[in-house]
């Protein structure tokens, strides 16, 4: 009797026992299955308006049909993108707070003095989705027509020529490029930090407080292309605007290129299951019809790397660019 006794308790501890691991695996999945359940933040590290911005609220919207959640766009501007993408890095790594992953915040800030992070391990990066068009732009009514014209009057006025541009020449893609052409071509330029505005760096431009204007992708430039009030003398990435194709390339003048890339990132630490449904949500809106229809407006190309590739590419990238920075120092 007590040994029918015992094996009954057994047996009623196992299936307890049994019902518990059941239970556990159940809330395991519907975690994994209910993410998210509420909005996410998307940290902009860049201006309202501009073509980053722009880009990433289109992103975004594309994004929310596969995600079931609002994703709320969240400006932060300053030191050249540093402000937002520090923002990202501190915040709580549970997938409610992502942002966009920029080249400069991730290949030349963390060799800065007093930048919070001096390597990427504080980041999750998800995946790159565009590159950049990327050119040297002056007033249409200004006397060069072409690249070499400009270098040119610029060689015979070292100094003189104001370049404008987002940051300062240390904490951008395109300055530090044309830090490295200076000496190539022999010419000393004046740069001229702006916050993060497009439109401020382009009404200076316009109204001539400044020189040249170092630009990416933008809506604003191609309307003021468009009617000839700003020219375009230079690409610093490969690709380039349909209608002005005839600036050449620094890839074909100097074999240099801006680091370029676009993608979407989160904090260290976030679950695996988390980053796995933003990959997938995030791949997806990329071949949306109304997000591919206004890349090709914004004259963007789409540029896809999954996490594993988009992974590979920053920390390749980050080691040229910290051997670039040593050697400019």
């Amino acid at each position: 009797m007590k040994e029918r006794n015992a094996k009954r308790l057994a047996i009623v501890s196992l299936l307890g026992s049994c019902l518990i691991v059941l239970s556990v695996l159940s809330l395991s999945n519907a975690q994994v299955t209910n993410y998210p359940t509420k909005a996410i933040d998307f940290i902009i590290p860049y201006g309202a308006g501009g073509g980053t911005d722009l880009v990433c609220r289109a992103l975004i919207e594309a994004a929310r049909k596969h995600l079931g959640q609002p994703i709320v766009p969240i400006n932060k501007v300053g030191g050249g993108g540093s402000v937002g993408t520090v923002a990202i890095m501190n915040a709580k790594p549970d997938g409610y707070t992502i942002g966009a992953a920029m080249a400069a915040a991730a290949f030349i800030h963390p060799y800065l003095d007093g930048n919070p992070y001096k390597d990427l391990s504080g980041f999750t990066y998800i995946l790159n989705f565009a590159k950049y068009v990327q050119f040297a732009l002056v007033r249409g009514d200004s006397p060069w027509k072409t690249w070499k014209e400009f270098i040119e009057w610029a060689r015979k006025n070292p100094g003189v020529a104001k370049i404008g541009i987002l940051g300062n020449k240390k904490t951008s893609s395109q300055g530090m490029l044309l830090t490295q052409i200076e000496p190539l071509e022999k010419v000393k330029f004046t740069y001229i930090p702006f916050k993060g505005s497009t439109v401020e760096t382009l009404s200076s431009l316009l109204g001539d407080h400044i020189t040249m204007y170092l630009s990416s992708t933008d809506a604003s430039v191609q309307s003021l292309l468009e009617e000839g009030k700003i020219r375009l003398l230079l690409y610093m990435s490969e690709h380039k605007l349909t209608g002005f194709e005839g600036a050449p390339t620094t890839i074909e003048l100097y074999n240099l290129e801006c680091t370029n890339m676009f993608g979407v990132c989160g904090p260290r630490g976030m679950p695996e299951h988390v980053v796995n449904r933003l990959e997938d949500v995030f791949s997806r809106a990329i071949k949306d019809p109304d997000f591919t229809k206004f890349m090709k407006m914004m004259n963007m190309p789409i540029s896809y790397m999954n996490r594993v590739e988009f992974n590979k590419y920053i920390q390749t990238k980050f080691r040229e660019t910290g051997e670039l920075v040593k050697k400019l120092d």
